[in-house]
């Protein structure tokens, strides 16, 4: 049985995340750049990729540059001001900017520093030169306040975790970078040792098995569409080892491969589905290939977790909430619905209008007929044709993008009290259709034109 409750996806990790994860927040800075540091030519990029190993470690700098990271950019005041250290191992020049106020402290191996968050600018780490032999490394960067915290190998911050208290599931869709994404063996995917957890291949799957059990809430993991059988058999031995056992790992093949052609994962779904038509000389449709996918993952937790696997792993098929056929066809072409446990749609409710009181007043329209009656064809489908399988929302909420109307006008429209009724009525409409967990998007990011 399936716990129903609230979960969340996560944002992004990255330089510019307001979420502020990790205690170390070089864990979410970008890349070590190069930059020239010649008279005519400061501050300007070589070109070059710098000096550094598999996981970013520097290993030189070269000359007449530096190499510099950037984090906590364009997010004034939504990161804590005041007094920050900087540490590392090794030997090297390195000097922090941009937010910085002032170097208070600064010896081998240890700068403190002021920041005035409101400026938005980021704090930057600069590595001027390094001794080749002894290279600055492990370098960390976090709010004075922390230390005690940071060397009590504390991971995540008190307040993010905070955030997440009573929180049933985690998406961690933007932490793996599904969307997009080219990895495809385990070597690809970031390690716990890698200097930064922004990149395309995304964050360690051990911080995020290590936040779930911090939390207790289930991790739903949205696996890379051209993921190896390899890829598969280490991922799912990697949950069966370390996440604990009273949570549940949901498995869901990429993210909106069935429908979303601005992914490059549905359009190799649908160009899988014409070469296979083509080679064979049968129908081969794109919802064939993702049901491939789901029961390649789900055949190899099964053989992972052993006796395990039915109370230890969640079997996700996702769907269109608009397009009943893309969940039915999977069900009902392949064998993927003996594994199922959940059908997963997004029904999101949306409006606009050239007030905050034309918003409202569609979004209601469109919540009570449009997504109920969406809701509704579902769980009905499912209860008549696979009672067993439960209707999940992998993404929800209001839907508000700006279109040509103002980020100010619905970022209002969002904030009143009535949008707040609404939630409430949507949470009723989608408990007396009989849904099970309602996942948000996202947990934490600015307002802009495609949604608050």
């Amino acid at each position: 049985m399936i716990e129903s409750g609230i979960g969340i996806n996560l944002n992004f990790c990255s330089y510019y995340d307001p979420s502020l994860p990790f205690l170390d927040r070089m864990k979410q800075s970008n890349h070590w750049s190069e930059k020239w540091h010649k008279k005519g030519m400061w501050g300007k990029s070589t070109g070059r990729k710098p000096d550094v190993d598999q996981f970013g470690n520097i290993k030189s700098v070269r000359p007449e540059t530096v190499v510099s990271k950037l984090v906590l950019r364009s997010i004034p005041g939504a990161y804590p001001g005041g007094k920050y250290v900087v540490t590392y191992d090794g030997v090297g020049k390195v000097t922090v900017h941009f937010d910085v106020v002032k170097t208070t402290s600064s010896q081998p191996g240890r700068i403190e520093f002021e920041v005035d968050s409101s400026r938005g600018s980021g704090i930057l780490v600069r590595v001027g030169s390094v001794d080749t032999k002894n290279p600055v490394r492990n370098v960390r960067l976090f709010h004075a306040d922390h230390e005690k915290l940071i060397n009590a190998s504390q991971v995540f911050d008190p307040l993010f975790l905070k955030d997440l208290e009573g929180t049933k599931m985690i998406r961690f869709l933007s932490w793996i970078r599904t969307n997009h994404s080219t990895a495809k063996h385990w070597a690809d995917r970031t390690t716990t040792q890698h200097t930064t957890q922004h990149g395309v291949n995304g964050v360690a799957y051990e911080y995020m098995i290590d936040l779930c059990n911090k939390v207790g809430a289930d991790p739903w993991i949205t696996i890379p569409h051209l993921a190896t059988d390899d890829y598969l058999e280490k991922l799912t031995t990697l949950f069966r080892d370390r996440l604990n056992p009273s949570l549940r790992v949901w498995l869901e093949p990429s993210n909106e491969i069935t429908f979303n052609h601005h992914f490059s994962q549905t359009q190799w779904a649908h160009e899988q589905a014409r070469t296979r038509s083509k080679a064979t000389g049968k129908k081969v449709i794109s919802y064939d290939i993702v049901a491939e996918l789901g029961l390649r993952a789900f055949r190899m937790a099964e053989k992972v977790f052993g006796d395990d696997f039915e109370h230890r792993v969640v079997c996700v098929v996702s769907g269109q909430n608009a397009v009943l056929r893309t969940a039915k066809d999977q069900l009902e072409r392949s064998e993927i619905g003996k594994y199922a446990d959940v059908v997963a749609v997004a029904p999101y409710f949306s409006g606009s209008g050239k007030t905050v009181d034309e918003v409202i007043a569609n979004t209601n329209i469109h919540l009570q007929s449009v997504i109920a009656p969406r809701i509704k064809a579902y769980t009905s489908y499912l209860r008549k044709n696979w009672p067993r399988i439960k209707l999940v929302a992998y993404e929800a909420g209001q839907h508000l993008s700006a279109s040509g109307l103002g980020v100010e006008l619905l970022t209002a429209a969002n904030d009143d009290e009535r949008m707040g009724r609404l939630y409430l009525e949507y949470f009723d409409i989608w408990r007396d259709a009989g849904g099970g967990t309602i996942a948000f998007f996202n947990d934490t990011a600015r307002a802009g034109k495609y949604g608050d």
